[in-house]
């Protein structure tokens, strides 16, 4: 199912028993739908540059909640994708440099639980040209957060190498 917020959201604190101990809902402002989540059972977060068939194969920016050993291109729990990372055809470095920022921020202040992991790319005009601004913001992304900063470039300049074997 893909929820689509247009405004905030709101966690509740976990408010079932057994067996449903350890549950919280999400609650949409603008929806009437909710989602269950259990936080306790995802444990990582994975900062997920992978192609997207919404964005006709071009990259999408995504956080991506797995369980421990989960596979973050196939078994996550939760995915939030950044909200229109293309206006006109054109990668929107604004919202893209905030979302490389966060993801080293995060591989920096926790390394145990956040990482960052690139798919493959389809090699096309407009992906090529996306893959060049992304590696001028990479090169930008400035001392902020080093090893963090470190961790997301070393992801996303592997991706080359790094395919998803499906099993």
């Amino acid at each position: 199912m893909e929820l689509l917020p247009r405004g905030r959201a709101r966690l509740t604190d976990a408010k079932y028993g057994a067996p449903f101990e350890g549950l919280r809902d999400l609650h949409l402002e603008d929806s009437p739908h909710h989602v269950h989540l259990d936080l306790g059972r995802l444990t990582k977060a994975w900062y997920v540059v992978t192609p997207s068939v919404c964005y006709g194969f071009r990259p999408s920016f995504e956080l991506r909640l797995t369980v421990e050993a989960g596979d973050p291109l196939v078994d996550f729990g939760l995915g939030l994708a950044l909200s229109h990372p293309y206006v006109d055809g054109q990668l929107r470095p604004d919202i893209v440099k905030r979302y490389l920022r966060r993801a080293a921020e995060h591989a920096h202040q926790f390394p145990a639980v956040a990482s960052c992991v690139c798919a493959s790319q389809l090699s096309t005009p407009a992906v090529r040209t996306d893959w060049s601004v992304l590696d001028d913001l990479l090169s930008n992304l400035g001392n902020e957060h080093p090893d963090g900063a470190l961790s997301v470039r070393e992801a996303l300049q592997g991706r080359k190498m790094i395919a998803h074997q499906s099993t």
